[in-house]
């Protein structure tokens, strides 16, 4: 099941690709998606960036890839520069283990308020300026 889930991301993406249409498929950077063959061809066309969720205020370093096509995040794709935030300044905390009957990774699952509010303000924007140059030709 879970390869053809990521066989069928894989042509919407493409086909969301083509039409222009702002597009991003985001997993973690160790995630198997990124070794697929579909994922590989599509890696080899568009933009993989990698976020480290640290320079969103999370106390971990967390590296998640985002593939996007019509979609500029040059802006959200904050990189740390090593095991002290640069962010921050502090150490980076290590999620290993479990602690009462649960994993500690499992703290990292969901996405930081402010890494979701600048991947739609980077949304936002792309709508924008899109827009801008539909009209811009069109005037023209």
């Amino acid at each position: 099941a879970g390869n053809r889930t990521a066989c069928w991301a894989a042509r919407f993406f493409a086909a969301a690709a083509k039409l222009g249409v702002p597009v991003c498929i985001e997993n973690p950077a160790g995630s198997r998606l990124w070794q697929c063959p579909p994922f590989k061809t599509l890696i080899s066309k568009h933009k993989l960036w990698i976020v480290h969720q640290c320079q969103f205020g999370v106390p971990w370093r967390k590296a998640t890839c985002l593939l996007t096509a019509n979609w500029d995040l040059t802006d959200v794709a904050l990189r740390c520069s090593g095991k002290v935030c640069s962010h921050t300044g502090q150490a980076h905390v290590q999620l290993s283990g479990s602690s009462k009957g649960g994993f500690l990774t499992a703290a990292a699952s969901p996405y930081p308020g402010p890494f979701c509010t600048a991947v739609i303000n980077a949304l936002q924007q792309e709508c924008r300026d899109q827009r801008l140059n539909r009209l811009t030709t069109l005037v023209t």
